[in-house]
């Protein structure tokens, strides 16, 4: 009885250990993911602020950065 619940313990460290490492892996992922989403927003929207680029060249810009990102 003892080598089971023993055997159910360690069970359970090594699955908590790898579900924190798999998901702390995605969640960095998303985190990299919506912080590039939005400085590229920003830096966008703000160009056009100050009529740096038109919005015309703000789409061109975004689909570059989607192509890029999906080649990666």
């Amino acid at each position: 009885m003892g080598k089971v619940i023993l055997g159910i313990v360690i069970g359970l460290v090594l699955g908590v250990v790898g579900a924190m490492t798999l998901g702390g892996g995605a969640a960095v992922g998303v985190g990299v993911a919506t912080g590039l989403t939005a400085g590229v927003c920003t830096t966008l929207k703000g160009a056009q602020a100050e009529n740096l680029i038109t919005a015309e060249q703000a789409d061109q810009i975004l689909n570059r950065v989607n192509f890029e990102m999906a080649s990666l």
